[in-house]
């Protein structure tokens, strides 16, 4: 995390995210004509994501969604992770990660890069580029640990926002859970 702290520095002030009402297909529609500085960086639940990438397409689309009355907020942050801005990290990250050597896990692991339980010695530093990357299937995660049996979801955030997400996604599946 520090290592890559540090190397997200060089990209502060380049992009911007924004969570967004919108179901994640409507989210990739929005972004379509977009797609070379904006993506759909984090399925939060069934009407929630964020997007992330340049700043003033970033603007450009919310001003768009705002006139549909669409709910946008920004995320205080000003580096556009799961996007297209973090490949010139690539290299750099690799080469901080290298010498890694990942491990089993001792307690199920979730992977919201993977979209499925692993084992933890996919971990790798091609995992962990990946995992800034790539959009973040939050919302998938949540649903296969709710189908088996996690009753208590707590978000621990530097920018809580998913709370709602989970409640709100859990609920539609019919499903009780503690959330905090």
């Amino acid at each position: 995390i520090c290592r890559r702290s540090r190397l997200l520095r060089s990209q502060s002030g380049k992009g911007a995210m924004a969570l967004v009402e919108l179901s994640h297909e409507d989210a990739q529609r929005a972004v379509s004509r977009y797609s070379r500085d904006l993506s759909v960086a984090v399925n939060n639940g069934p009407r929630s994501v964020v997007i992330s990438g340049d700043s003033t397409a970033l603007n450009e689309l919310l001003a768009e969604l705002s006139a549909r009355d669409v709910f946008c907020k920004p995320v205080k942050v000003d580096v556009a992770s799961h996007s297209p801005q973090m490949e010139v990290l690539r290299e750099a990250l690799l080469q901080e990660l290298e010498p890694i050597s990942p491990q089993r896990a001792s307690v199920q692991f979730l992977s919201t890069v993977l979209d499925r339980t692993i084992s933890g010695t996919e971990c790798s530093a091609d995992y962990w580029f990946r995992n800034l990357r790539e959009p973040v299937l939050f919302w998938s995660a949540i649903q296969r640990a709710s189908e088996s049996g996690q009753q208590a979801f707590i978000e621990i955030s530097p920018h809580p926002i998913v709370v709602p997400s989970i409640r709100d996604g859990l609920s539609a599946l019919g499903r009780d859970a503690v959330v905090v």
